[in-house]
């Protein structure tokens, strides 16, 4: 059985009897959902009629090829779903929430993820191109002499 969800309604599919697959759906929202690890690795797992053990494998591969490339400070790049890229952070100075005081908050390297164009647009985050905006009218001079009342 797996499940997903989105929006205001959550659905699983398992499979009937006859081998065919059936849809339930249930009406409540998911008050808490997320992809995990383990359903990423079911979901390779049936997709690929793999193991479990064998697609943890795969993920764990890809993980980790993943890491390795961002450890080097290389860019990985999976078109069209997204790259995954190191960002300098500056050195800056911050405070201690506790007591208030000054501390130095050393510079340091983070991942960072940047959605590419297929994965926006499955989602519906991506912009219009400026060739789709609409013609916008030619303002008018203004008049000269100010406001009159």
């Amino acid at each position: 059985m797996v499940f997903w969800g989105g929006g205001s309604a959550a659905f699983a599919y398992t499979h009937s009897l006859g081998g065919q697959p059936t849809a339930i759906a249930f009406t409540e929202p998911l008050r808490r959902f997320h992809l995990t690890k383990a359903d990423l690795i079911e979901s390779v797992a049936a997709e690929s009629e793999l193991s479990k053990r064998q697609a943890g494998e795969i993920v764990d591969l890809v993980l980790d090829e993943i890491k390795t490339a961002l450890q080097k400070g290389e860019r990985v790049a999976l078109t069209p779903f997204g790259s995954f890229v190191v960002r300098q952070r500056k050195a800056r100075e911050g405070r201690n929430p506790k007591t208030g005081a000054k501390i130095k908050i050393a510079a340091r390297k983070v991942p960072a993820f940047v959605a590419g164009k297929g994965l926006k647009e499955a989602i519906g985050g991506v912009r219009k191109s400026a060739g789709a905006k609409k013609a916008t009218a030619k303002k008018t001079p203004a008049k000269k002499g100010g406001r009159k009342r």
